[in-house]
């Protein structure tokens, strides 16, 4: 019996080494596992701030653009308005040759239409 019972304790040893053994094993590839995971939702985290960081800096360049565009835009406004000011009309007709005119310069055309053509008629 004492062979046995040494024999068994030996195997129940050896049990308890490679099951200690598979439990490290275990518990290593747990925490390979759980840093790579770590290691990708970093990667991703890097990856996500990158592209907003890249985002943030083109909207910041439309917003200058957009600035600009509008500064542009009510200095044409400006301009078309100061185009056709009366003054200004008054000065570049006179440099074409033209002057008011004097009433009796004035003639008038007058256009008769018959009545009945502009007047609605029910049906």
């Amino acid at each position: 019996m004492a062979v046995q019972s040494q024999s068994i304790g030996g195997l129940s040893a050896i049990r308890n080494r490679s099951t200690s053994q598979s439990t490290r094993q275990r518990r290593a590839s747990v925490l390979i596992a759980l840093a790579v995971v770590v290691a990708l939702m970093c990667m991703l985290y890097l990856a996500q701030t990158g592209r907003i960081a890249a985002l943030g800096f083109r909207l910041e360049q439309l917003e200058v653009q957009q600035t600009k565009l509008e500064r542009e835009n009510n200095q044409l406004l400006y301009e078309i308005e100061q185009s056709q000011s009366l003054e200004v009309v008054r000065q570049r007709a006179t440099a074409l040759g033209f002057k008011p005119i004097d009433a009796s310069q004035a003639e008038y055309l007058i256009i008769e239409l018959p009545h009945h053509r502009w007047t609605a008629q029910a049906r």
